[in-house]
């Protein structure tokens, strides 16, 4: 009797405790009431195994009721007037869009912004006190060129409140070998952050070589420039002396006794033509330049057009028929 008293009395503990928890916790309630009627669909699926979700995290991302949209559904979701800003998801309405980018290239990048805006998601979940304490682990790397370089470029023009929003997401989904804090906080939602960071790292890649080759192509431009014009000038000085050093030649040869001996004549002939000769030498040699320097504007031309395509790719409000081919 004593032992049925003890175990209801366990169970109406253990009852309370979650219903206080519950109670507490109302949003993760709502969550998984909004997540159990959330029928997703098997790409939705792929991207939650891929990401390797923590329980707590697949609780919010399913209340998100995440979905891969084409062009026009997603535009009309994540609306940018901009036609020239690629969004590739968006966090609206406490539902999570993707843009549903198709390219074996560019693999990893629907994963990654599946990542970045659940991490928006559990953001606004977050309470001020953990925010607070969050957003001041945030602002450190933030502040730390040794994280993220690129960071404050691409974020200075957010808002205060704006940015440790953001940078929750970038941070989270980004940069490796954080801080201890941090990565137990990152560690709540995904089992293996690296794996998350790996995504983005995998399509960011391709931006990053095409603009490496892009500026080592635009230096060796300007070198090669530097030196046809270099090499121009002193072209152009050299024809000069030697155009009046023939016409004074031809002068001599026509006035009687400016030669003093055929020997003289055929001597300075020699020296004249020798230098036409060397004249001739630098004029190919710069013609080999500009052939070089062309087919460097040809790469340069083909890699912006790269750039182009892969921009045009992520663009929802490029249509895939305008695709550069």
């Amino acid at each position: 009797m004593k032992k049925d008293v003890a175990i209801r009395t366990l169970v109406v503990v253990m009852m309370t405790t979650i219903l206080v928890a519950a109670f507490l916790n109302r949003t993760f309630l709502r969550d998984l009431i909004v997540g159990a009627t959330f029928s997703e669909s098997a790409e939705i699926s792929s991207i939650k195994t891929n990401l390797e979700l923590t329980g707590g995290a697949d609780v919010v991302f399913r209340a998100t009721k995440p979905k891969l949209l084409k062009e026009d559904q997603f535009n009309n979701t994540c609306r940018d007037d901009d036609a020239y800003i690629s969004i590739l998801g968006c966090y609206v309405n406490d539902e999570i869009s993707l843009y549903d980018i198709k390219s074996s290239e560019l693999n990893g990048i629907v994963e990654s912004t599946a990542a970045h805006e659940l991490l928006h998601a559990v953001w606004k979940r977050m309470d001020d006190g953990e925010k607070n304490r969050i957003g001041e682990l945030l602002n450190a790397v933030y502040n730390d060129e040794l994280y993220n370089k690129e960071l404050k470029n691409e974020l200075s023009n957010y808002s205060s409140d704006e940015l440790l929003d953001e940078l929750h997401s970038r941070v989270g989904t980004e940069i490796k070998n954080l801080p201890k804090e941090l990565e137990e906080h990152y560690a709540k939602y995904f089992r293996n952050q690296d794996v998350v960071v790996k995504f983005y790292e995998k399509y960011n890649e391709i931006f990053k070589e095409i603009k490496k080759e892009r500026d080592e192509l635009e230096s060796e431009m300007q070198n090669i420039n530097t030196i046809i014009g270099q090499k121009a000038i002193l072209y152009k000085e050299k024809n000069n002396s030697l155009s009046s050093k023939v016409l004074e030649f031809n002068q001599c040869a026509e006035t009687p006794g400016c030669f003093t001996s055929t020997g003289e004549f055929y001597a300075k002939r020699s020296e004249l033509l020798a230098e036409q000769a060397e004249l001739n030498e630098d004029y190919e040699e710069i013609n080999v330049l500009i052939d070089d320097y062309n087919s460097l504007i040809k790469k340069y031309n083909a890699n912006v057009l790269k750039e182009k395509n892969f921009d045009n790719i992520i663009n929802s409000n490029v249509k895939n028929d305008d695709l550069i081919k």
